[in-house]
């Protein structure tokens, strides 16, 4: 069971309110670090680690599948968040960050370079953080 199964089953939100941007994006605690400045660093360890322009919607596609179980076309048809996370409910928007974060830092960790290591890398990072989320625990509808 992927995110959109676990928010089709437990949401509050329903679609329309969704489709009209009618839902609350996560606020900061402090006011400093976001889903968008976690999503931006890794932008910007990919940019001067060399990827290539599809390099980033690849790796976008790695954090997406990996952390809710869709690709971003998928999630976007579901919940029309047009990408922009913060049309999203407030799992996924953590989940994404968690995932955003867990891949920057492997693609450090290896010293990542170039579009296959990083992708390679992303990939690594998200494998240890998925299971955080229940839609990605094994018998938790899996």
């Amino acid at each position: 069971m992927g995110w959109l199964d676990h928010w089709r089953q437990n949401s509050e939100v329903s679609q329309p309110d969704l489709l009209t941007g009618e839902i609350t994006p996560v606020p900061s605690k402090d006011g400093r670090y976001t889903g968008v400045t976690a999503n931006k660093r890794l932008k910007d360890e990919l940019k001067a680690r060399g990827a290539e322009k599809q390099t980033y919607r690849e790796v976008n596609t790695i954090v997406t599948q990996g952390m809710l179980g869709c690709s971003p076309r998928e999630l976007d048809e579901a919940t029309g968040y047009d990408s922009d996370r913060s049309k999203l409910p407030a799992d996924a928007q953590e989940a994404l960050t968690v995932g955003d974060i867990a891949a920057r830092r492997r693609i450090e960790d290896n010293d990542a370079q170039g579009p296959s290591q990083l992708k390679q890398s992303a990939s690594e990072g998200i494998s240890e953080v998925r299971g955080l989320f229940s839609w990605n625990r094994k018998g938790k509808g899996r």
